[in-house]
């Protein structure tokens, strides 16, 4: 499985990071292993963003109240 054409953020020189839905697809591009994490909420996520210095993921959902989920790489943690 490759790259589909959607919008995706670098989380380290080898992770791809893109939405799917409620999960966020994380691509290891030099291993081929693709892995996910999913919303807790299963409302969605309708953005994120990046930071390579740090290696976190900042998701957040739709809806009215939506929450912002930080998250670890490559451990997958909720941090914030």
């Amino acid at each position: 499985m490759g790259y589909d054409g959607c919008d995706f953020e670098l989380v380290d020189e080898d992770t791809i990071v893109s939405l799917q839905g409620a999960f966020i697809s994380l691509w290891n591009t030099s291993s081929n292993i693709k892995d996910y994490i999913q919303s807790p909420r299963q409302n969605g996520y309708a953005q994120i963003c990046t930071s390579h210095n740090n290696s976190l993921i900042a998701a957040t959902e739709y809806g009215l109240q939506p929450e912002c989920h930080i998250y670890q790489s490559p451990s997958k943690r909720v941090i914030a």
